[in-house]
């Protein structure tokens, strides 16, 4: 990230928000499209989960996700900045059709918190971290 300009806080919410915007309507080339071909994938939560680089080897989790979870609402509860950094807080809903890591949804409609550490440069995401409220997605689905 060195070489690259600082994005202003428009254009990180601009990329962010689009980003959100492919992940909740489940459009996996769309979502794909927001990351620099060399991103860096890691899904803190669900334990186990390698990190992973590269748009392709980032493809089957998207894929994988957008199969078994429906977004039914996002609110956003707090929004960060730094240089080439956001970081977003929000409350997810989603309806869990599939699994959820190792739990059933049986159709069932959950809430938690999402907290995403994001790294951008040159338009795209180069870094995506996401962590979930792992104890609250049990609780609901076990």
């Amino acid at each position: 990230m060195n070489n690259a300009r600082l994005m202003t806080r428009e254009e990180m919410d601009a990329l962010m928000d689009e980003h959100l915007a492919a992940e909740d309507a489940g459009d996996l080339e769309r979502a794909l499209a927001t990351f620099a071909e060399n991103v860096e994938h890691d899904i803190v939560g669900p334990g186990g989960v390698p990190v992973v680089h590269g748009v392709e080897a980032v493809r089957p989790r998207y894929d994988n996700l957008f199969k078994n979870i429906q977004c039914v609402s996002r609110k956003q509860l707090e929004r960060l900045h730094g240089d080439n950094v956001l970081i977003d807080d929000s409350l997810l809903t989603v309806k869990v059709v599939g699994k959820m890591g190792p739990m059933e949804g049986r159709g069932r409609t959950i809430s938690f918190r999402m907290f995403h550490v994001m790294e951008m440069a040159n338009g795209k995401i180069t870094r995506e971290n996401v962590w979930f409220d792992t104890s609250a997605i049990a609780r609901q689905l076990m």
